[in-house]
């Protein structure tokens, strides 16, 4: 009989069926041609029948072409059996009729060939080629009992075997013995029956290879052969009974043909397909690989079968016309199911009531399915004979969202939603909802501004898992309310926020002027940062108005930072530049404008004060940012003044290395600090942060002094305010919770050993001490460093500045010749003017004639050991270099340049010669050559 997997097929909207169907005619038109002209073969009917279902099977699907050499093969092996001479032409004469016939039925029904036929054609075999050499996610997802995403050339042979029946396989199997039988017959059928089995399997064969090598794999894909061993399987059968009936009586032989054949059919329905029948042939399997179970630990199963038992329970819930499902089957439950059908994803988990999975999802390890089955008990199992298929799970995410806001009410005012959602469809609580879900940002300002009135916290339901942009509403709500908390549940987060007393929402507009370019790529036209105050808790909103000046090959990334004073970042904001569609820079076209929204996060425990907003631009493969012109790769976007927080940090957040409980009288609490375990060089700094609580307001403006302490040897450093000139301590609130960095100069004749840190809070103005004896904080340990203040001899002296803080003051190079793969060794000679305390590297370079770098080194000084931060006023350092050659460097003269830059931002220190005049490029090149000697040969 016909395989149930092709009848299952032709039963659902899916074009495989037929088309398999068409090139099966179109085969057995060849066949029927091929045969012995004595035997009825050669009629030109068969042939134009043959052409013609080819053409339709094409307009099916494309994979149909491979009729195309199957036609050749089949015409040219017929001519050679005939044995005839002269008859090349006659191959060739019935290859055109055959190819006429076929592109005629393509073109006459497909009207795109009347317009464009070349480029109709060209699309086809374009697509086809494509998912047959790169198929995606486009094809199986499951073999051999494993999630799998090149499922191998064994694929479609196991499919093949899966789908086949007992009765094909035998059948098969006759087919191929009938070919060694002898030839004691000589009849028109015996002769053509030899003549179409060797053909039809060259047929199966190409057809198998061909799509083993695609590395698009469905198993639909096997019909064509399926259908080929089923034709073979029968002419096997035939010849089979035929040679068995020849050896009985001749009544027997009457009726035995009858008999066996009724036996035959009604044995296999009844044991293979009456399992199945009739909705379900669709989970038809060998029985020798195990039936349906079996399969199901080889092979892809379900095409949709089962869901219809999932379906009819969904549809008997009273409320069913208000449910919504979930699931990867929305076609196959649309018909049925009165309620809403969703696909199931994780943006629209949220959506659902209840989650259908299907057995495909669970073979695929579908990452959604996984949340469900296995994890959770299903409310109902659809089976086919026996074998779980669909499974129908509450989404209970509900559950848990209304206990977690219901714990959190006596907190709550309001519950803002930005999408439709179960929760929102069931929730049954005291605190009012609201939806806000409008087009546009201004919308959503005047919907949010609604929803706040006479509310003082509420509640953010966030659905999705928080990694993509903000959407509007959460953008309005982290700028202008104050994030407390936030805690996840299943298929989202609820965000917690207070609005400040003069809540303001409003969209951050762009409407300060810039102007500036970025590199020779993008140009910020404008920009706009959040108006007013901002407080810890709060996000900066930045808008910022691009346009692309060429196309680009990189996604360039942008980064915003908060910083004080000194240049310490107290927020900031790194990220793939992106517009509002998310659409990033390397698909941004040129002469273009775009726009870009922003929000700064600011750091916990940042003291109240005025800051500056800068940006750029930078590649995330080398973090080489991109230069501004007059700005060098920062833009200042201007100030924002932040206020005392009116939540306080909490411990947790402010994220304390070091944990400490050190009381300060009434007025504060050092409640820990940071402070790095490597031992500190004498002559350079202690970088120390503390942490801070306010115990009571103060009307005394007190300074900070820190010593060190080491048997009776104290170490004071210069006091200073604790949280910087902006915010002094008779400004502080009560539970504020503060952070600040210090840098300690530790004076370079410091002797070596362990010191302990000491504390102490003085009045500003009568410097009478807080506290009667300094509090302990922690140990540091001191290296001793013996500094040079001598000049030693130097073997090339000269004299540039660099900066404002170091000079240069000569060089030595002990050799002047050096060939590829060898290096060059330069000693540099430096003094501090000042202290600075920003850590420079040097760039050596060996420059060819050509001007190209054939050599470099760069590095911190003397070998990363002596960082400029470390250098004292009139110091000397030796600094040695030993930059290779490379090897493919070509014989010649080269020159050495060197300089100094900021490895932060890649600018170079200006360099001055002694009359005060600059150098090119700032870079120095030296006098002395260095000559690059071809290798010596071995």
């Amino acid at each position: 009989g016909v395989a149930p997997y092709y009848l299952a097929l032709s039963r659902v909207l899916h074009i495989d069926a037929l088309s398999s169907g068409l090139m099966l005619l179109s085969v057995v038109g060849l066949l029927l041609y091929t045969r012995p002209k004595a035997c009825g073969g050669e009629r030109r009917a068969d042939l134009l029948i043959s052409g013609i279902c080819t053409g339709l099977a094409v307009l099916t699907k494309s994979y149909a072409l491979l009729l195309v050499p199957v036609a050749g093969a089949f015409l040219l092996l017929a001519d050679v059996q005939r044995g005839e001479s002269g008859r090349e032409l006659v191959w060739l004469r019935d290859g055109a009729i055959w190819g006429v016939a076929a592109f005629a039925a393509f073109v006459v029904l497909w009207p795109a060939m009347w317009v464009a036929p070349v480029k109709v054609v060209g699309a086809v075999i374009g697509l086809s080629l494509g998912f047959a050499a790169q198929a995606g996610d486009a094809t199986a997802g499951f073999f051999l009992g494993q999630a799998t995403a090149e499922p191998g050339a064994l694929f479609y042979p196991v499919a093949l075997f899966s789908r086949a029946t007992p009765l094909t396989l035998i059948g098969t199997v006759c087919a191929v013995g009938s070919l060694f039988l002898p030839r004691r017959q000589r009849s028109d059928v015996h002769i053509t029956r030899r003549r179409i089995i060797p053909l039809l399997f060259l047929y199966v064969f190409f057809y198998l290879i061909v799509i083993s090598i695609a590395d698009k794999k469905y198993d639909r894909y096997i019909l064509p052969a399926l259908l080929g061993l089923d034709l073979l399987a029968a002419l096997g059968l035939m010849g089979g009974l035929e040679w068995l009936l020849h050896r009985m009586t001749p009544i027997v032989r009457r009726w035995g043909t009858v008999v066996a054949a009724v036996t035959v059919v009604l044995v296999q329905a009844a044991v293979l397909l009456e399992p199945v029948w009739p909705a379900h042939y669709l989970a038809y399997f060998n029985p020798w690989v195990g039936g349906l179970h079996g399969a199901a630990n080889t092979v892809p199963v379900g095409w949709g079968e089962g869901v219809e038992q999932a379906v009819r329970h969904l549809a008997d819930y009273p409320d069913a016309a208000d449910l919504t499902v979930a699931t990867w089957s929305t076609a196959s439950i649309a018909r049925d199911f009165p309620g809403r059908s969703v696909i199931l994803s994780p943006e629209n988990i949220h959506l659902a009531d209840y989650v259908l999975i299907y057995i495909g999802d669970v073979q695929t390890g579908d990452h959604m399915a996984r949340a469900f089955y296995g994890e959770k008990e299903p409310e109902y199992v659809a089976r086919i004979n026996g074998l779980e298929y669909a499974w129908v799970y509450r989404n209970d995410y509900v559950d848990e969202l209304t206990a977690l806001v219901d714990e959190a009410v006596p907190q709550f005012d309001a519950i803002i939603l930005d999408q439709p959602s179960a929760f929102q469809r069931t929730y049954a609580g005291s605190v009012p909802i609201h939806l806000v879900d409008a087009p546009s940002e201004e919308e959503v300002v005047s919907q949010l501004e609604a929803a706040a009135q006479g509310v003082g916290n509420l509640a953010y339901i966030s659905f999705g898992d928080g990694d993509g942009p903000l959407s509007a509403v959460e953008r309005q709500l982290t700028q202008a309310a104050l994030h407390v908390w936030e805690a996840p549940f299943a298929c989202g987060r609820v965000v917690a926020y207070r609005l400040p007393e003069k809540v303001r929402f409003g969209e951050v507009r762009a409407d300060t002027k810039a102007d500036v370019t970025l590199g020779d790529v993008l140009r910020l036209d404008r920009y706009g940062l959040w108006q007013g105050d901002l407080q810890y808790r709060q996000a900066l909103g930045v808008t910022l108005e691009w346009t692309a000046l060429r196309a680009m090959a990189h996604d360039y990334h942008l980064f915003i930072h908060v910083v004080d004073g000194h240049g310490r970042k107290w927020g900031q904001w790194d990220g793939p530049l992106s517009d509002d569609a998310l659409i990033r820079t390397s698909a941004w076209r040129g002469e273009t404008p775009y726009r870009t929204r922003h929000t700064v996060t600011l750091d916990a425990g940042i003291p109240p004060g005025e800051y500056e907003v800068r940006a750029g631009l930078y590649t995330v493969h080398d973090h080489a940012r991109l230069p501004i012109a007059g700005a060098g790769t920062e833009y200042s976007l201007g100030n924002v003044y932040v206020i005392a927080a009116q939540v306080p940090a909490t411990l947790g957040e402010m994220d304390i290395p070091q944990p400490a409980d050190l009381r300060l009288g009434a007025v504060a609490q050092i409640v820990g600090y940071a402070l790095a375990d490597e031992p500190v060089t004498s002559g350079e700094e202690i970088d120390l942060t503390l942490f801070w609580r306010s115990l009571s307001p103060t009307n005394t403006r007190y300074e900070l002094r820190l010593w060190l302490e080491r048997d009776g040897h104290e170490v004071h450093f210069d006091p200073m305010p604790p949280m910087g000139e902006d915010y002094p301590t008779d400004r502080w609130t009560s539970g504020e919770m503060l952070r600040y960095p210090y840098r300690l100069h530790v004076p370079p004749e410091t002797p070596g050993g362990v010191y302990g840190i000491y504390l102490n809070l003085y009045g500003e103005e009568d410097g009478v001490p807080l506290l009667d004896n300094g509090l302990y904080l922690a140990d540091v340990q001191i290296e001793y460093l013996q500094r040079m203040f001598s000049l030693p001899e130097i073997e090339s002296p000269l004299y540039v500045e660099v900066g404002d803080s170091i000079e240069l003051l000569g060089y030595d190079l002990p050799t002047t010749q050096a060939q590829p793969g060898e290096s060059v060794e330069l000693t540099l000679y430096w003094r501090a003017r000042q202290r600075t305390d920003m850590s420079f590297t040097v760039f050596v370079h060996l420059l060819d004639e050509g001007g190209q770098i054939i050599g470099q080194q760069d590095s911190v000084p003397v070998g990363g050991t002596r960082p400029t931060t470390g250098w004292m006023p009139d110091e000397i350092i030796v600094d040695r270099y030993v930059v290779p050659v490379q090897d493919g460097a070509g014989p010649g003269v080269c020159r050495i340049a060197l300089g100094m830059y900021d490895p932060a931002s890649g600018a170079r220190l200006p360099l001055r010669d002694e009359t005060g005049e600059g150098f090119a490029d700032d870079r120095l090149l030296l006098d002395r050559l260095v000559t690059i000697e071809a290798p010596t040969l071995p």
